[in-house]
């Protein structure tokens, strides 16, 4: 298990089967020490809640959904944001508003995603033991995911990008 005290994760969803929110419910029984917020809403968003309560899981909370101010606040107190996934994900928009504020993440290792982390290690594969090497090692290395941000996605950045796709046509 990582040997960090207390670090606190947020997941912002949709509270569906491709989210693959089993993984973190799993996770969060093997990491006890990691506080696991989970942001969205679905589904299967009673079903999760009745399964932390039925597994008397008190380091993972469903939120559902809130406002953005709130949202915005519970990510600039997270450590890290997790994006589990299983299929169906388009591009890493999540990703990218966590890196805006400066916020590492891990992410799974499927469809967009890998297009748009920060680094090949802070991806993992469907299993609770890849979730934890790829926040081991992200919490090991504290990347400037600001400065990726700002030389990759930033507004200036993507007018930029646009400019030259059309001035090629």
């Amino acid at each position: 298990n990582i040997n960090i005290e207390s670090p606190r994760a947020i997941i912002i969803r949709s509270i569906e089967v491709r989210s693959n929110l089993n993984l973190i419910i799993d996770f969060a029984k093997a990491n006890k020490y990691m506080h696991i917020d989970v942001y969205g809403k679905g589904p299967l968003l009673m079903d999760m809640r009745q399964t932390v309560a039925k597994d008397n899981l008190t380091n993972i909370i469903f939120h559902g959904f809130v406002n953005d101010d709130e949202l915005f606040k519970s990510l600039t107190k997270a450590d890290i944001m997790i994006v589990p996934a299983l299929w169906g994900e388009g591009f890493g928009l999540p990703v990218i508003e966590a890196y805006s504020v400066g916020l590492d993440v891990v992410a799974s290792n499927v469809c967009a995603l890998p297009e748009v982390i920060y680094s090949n290690e802070y991806l993992f594969e469907p299993n609770v033991k890849s979730l934890e090497s790829a926040i081991k090692k992200n919490f090991i290395s504290k990347s400037n995911v600001q400065d990726y941000y700002y030389s990759n996605f930033s507004k200036f950045i993507i007018v930029n990008k646009y400019k030259q796709l059309y001035n090629k046509c």
